[in-house]
């Protein structure tokens, strides 16, 4: 637990420039502290006794689907390297980022021992999320002074940062606040919450504003179960603390570079959200993305059944003499391009499977622990979604390590979950849960109790 504790504070928190300066070069392949955590956890897991875990009925589905279909698209995609002319460097970068997904996948899955290491492992994930927002804000502080003596705001857009994470403490604050789910003290949480919100936003990046929106959606008007009424509520009140972050944030930094932060955003960053926004060659999101996804879409109908191989997009953009097209910025048509079929569905079946099963863990709330690490899953799986859908993120090592470790911790969590639920069937009344020790504890949860589904108070 302590070697995952520490993967996840490295990987959420430590700057690229920090990551990178210290990395070392093997046979062409640059490594750094993530890449060396992670062959440590991996052997670790896979040579230690078991004697002593929680024994399910069997072993998820969806982990063997999910390393099965990856292991199976890294090799396909190897045998197109070999021949689509790319660099050894640039391949094996490529297979190095795309190895990260199922490693961490197997490392979540077995890092999650008993139900015991449930509420820690969610503890952990929330701090590392914290101290990623943290991390982040002073990066963008020390950016905002290169600003104030006459940089471009688009310099904050140049941060390389590992604060993807506090997106996910952001969201499940958020969550947790609005369903009335107690994972820490109320004022704490709000304080928290804000510090995630503001760190989120203070980076100008467009998909920040769309994954902020339509996650805070998801968490008010698809996870929980309530009333329309309530759900729309919910949903404005999620909105107003968006809103609120973003209106902190952009008081600070226009106070600490004396310039209009919020003109900047409004102009150069939510106008290109717009479809027929094309002023002074500032075009919009469709109009930077898609042209990289259909030269990927066209270099998969060149070879349909295993892609093109690693590193496809950056030979192709060398030949066509056009760098800068937004290859690998749609993890979708990327993974068609260089893996075929097996790559796509290779990254589809554990972030859509992640979706579902930590949304019916919540629903089902045979387990406090479990449910609430369910809503954790769930909101890092819809996240994930929007990510690959938007950038280039989860196909890339960073975000390959916060999505694969969830990934296999959700899945595990669910096989506990089920296992525990046949064991105790008939024994609960509707209102009571198990507690992490295996027995028995009742709580009011109103007109929302366990066997109705809702959310948990503590």
């Amino acid at each position: 637990m302590i070697l995952f504790a520490i993967l996840v504070l490295v990987d959420f928190t430590v700057g690229n420039d920090l990551l990178f300066e210290h990395r070392i070069d093997i046979a062409g392949l640059p490594l750094n502290l993530l890449d060396a955590l992670v062959a440590l956890l991996f052997v670790r897991q896979a040579f230690r006794s078991r004697l002593n875990d929680f024994k399910t009925d069997r072993v998820h589905p969806l982990f063997i689907w999910s390393f099965a279909l990856l292991v199976a698209a890294m090799m396909v995609g190897v045998m197109g390297s070999t021949m689509n002319g790319s660099t050894l460097r640039e391949w094996i970068t490529a297979l190095r980022n795309q190895a990260m997904l199922p490693l961490c996948i197997f490392i979540g899955y077995n890092i999650l021992r008993t139900p015991r290491h449930v509420r820690p492992i969610t503890y952990i994930w929330l701090f590392g999320g914290v101290c990623s927002a943290l991390g982040t804000l002073f990066l963008v502080r020390d950016t905002a002074e290169e600003v104030k003596w006459g940089k471009s705001f688009d310099e904050l857009r140049a941060i390389r940062y590992g604060g993807d994470a506090g997106l996910t403490s952001m969201a499940f604050l958020a969550f947790a606040l609005l369903s009335r789910v107690k994972v820490l003290p109320r004022l704490l949480m709000v304080a928290l919450l804000l510090l995630c919100g503001a760190s989120f936003f203070s980076l100008p990046h467009r998909g920040s504003y769309v994954v902020g929106i339509g996650i805070l959606t998801y968490i008010a008007l698809v996870l929980p179960r309530a009333s329309i009424g309530r759900r729309v509520g919910m949903l404005f009140g999620g909105f107003a603390i968006m809103l609120v972050s973003m209106l902190l944030i952009g008081a600070v930094l226009s106070q600490m570079t004396g310039r209009d932060f919020k003109t900047y955003v409004i102009n150069n960053r939510l106008k290109q959200l717009l479809p027929g926004y094309d002023l002074e060659t500032k075009t919009t999101v469709l109009g930077t993305r898609l042209p990289g996804i259909l030269a990927e879409l066209q270099l998969w109908s060149e070879s349909p059944v295993i892609g093109q191989g690693f590193a496809i997009g950056v030979t192709y953009e060398d030949q066509m003499g056009a760098r800068g097209m937004g290859m690998n910025h749609n993890v979708w048509t990327s993974s068609l391009s260089q893996m075929g079929p097996l790559g796509l569905f290779g990254y589809a079946v554990p972030v859509i499977g992640c979706m579902i099963v930590g949304f019916r863990m919540w629903r089902d709330q045979t387990e406090r622990d479990m449910a609430i690490l369910g809503a954790l899953g769930a909101i890092t799986g819809v996240i994930s979604f929007m990510w690959a859908s938007l950038s280039m993120t989860i196909n890339q090592q960073r975000l390959a390590i916060l999505v694969g470790l969830m990934f296999g911790i959700v899945f595990r969590c669910r096989a506990m979950q089920l296992t525990v639920a046949r064991e105790y069937a008939g024994y609960l009344e509707p209102g009571q849960m198990l507690d992490a020790d295996g027995g028995t504890e009742t709580e009011d949860y109103g007109n929302l109790a366990i066997g109705h589904g809702g959310p948990i108070h503590s």
